[in-house]
């Protein structure tokens, strides 16, 4: 009776631990943008609409995105909004005609930041894939660290001498 219950809590303390930690994108996110009109022009107002997946093709929700278009030493900042799971979209007006680089950063999370760099050309109808690599998922904290390296341990030291100190009290009195 006792040890189901201790091993209830082992799994409760080692599930709590690890969701608390495992919040970052360890998993490749695949985009698509598109303009909308498309093509986009210079100086008109135009949609950019952000596609995001995961690699089992589940759309990624709630992501913190930012466009930042930039040309000849000019930079322009642009906010995504979601409009339904997985797809965002932001009001975008571009001074120019022709190539921009466009950086486009996955925020959602205070520990990482997911970077894509790619080719933007305002006029161009096709559309743009890319893929926001997987970032580093450990946290900066120490507490964190200290809940690795001492306190999982610990908790486990402890959880397996009570169930060694069970089993050998049911040992020694069926003798």
């Amino acid at each position: 009776m006792i040890k189901n219950v201790l091993i209830k809590i082992a799994l409760i303390v080692s599930i709590t631990l690890l969701a608390s930690t495992a919040l970052a994108h360890a998993f490749i996110v695949t985009g698509s943008l598109v303009t909308i009109p498309n093509p986009a022009k210079p100086n008109e107002p135009f949609i950019l609409q952000l596609d995001l997946h995961d690699p089992n093709l589940v759309p990624v929700e709630d992501a913190v995105v930012v466009a930042e278009f930039s040309q000849e030493g000019q930079t322009y900042s642009f906010n995504f909004t979601q409009d339904e799971p997985g797809l965002y979209s932001t009001d975008v007006t571009l001074p120019k005609e022709g190539n921009y680089t466009l950086l486009l950063r996955d925020q959602t999370y205070q520990q990482e930041e997911a970077r894509a760099t790619l080719q933007f050309t305002l006029g161009s109808p096709d559309p743009i894939n890319f893929i926001f690599p997987p970032t580093r998922t450990s946290s900066n904290s120490l507490q964190t660290w200290l809940i690795w390296v001492i306190a999982v341990p610990i908790i486990a030291g402890m959880i397996v001498t009570v169930l060694v100190l069970m089993n050998t009290k049911k040992v020694t009195s069926n003798e």
